[in-house]
């Protein structure tokens, strides 16, 4: 696997997980158990991506916990 192929990889592991934490982060703010802290914590790591890959990259995450 060159570098690149590793980069892609990671790349796409990291937009899997941020995905499945913007959904659990949203069921839990529906049912009111999602802290301040925690909720600035998820739009800090969702900020973080579009700040390193761009927003145009990232339309699943647009959607999640507001």
């Amino acid at each position: 696997m060159s570098n690149l192929q590793l980069i892609e990889a990671l790349c796409s592991c990291m937009e899997s997980l941020l995905e499945l934490v913007l959904r659990l982060a949203s069921a839990l703010d529906q049912i009111q158990a999602l802290d301040a802290e925690n909720r600035a914590a998820v739009e800090a790591a969702r900020e973080r991506v579009r700040s390193i890959i761009g927003a145009n990259e990232t339309p699943d995450f647009e959607e999640g916990t507001k």
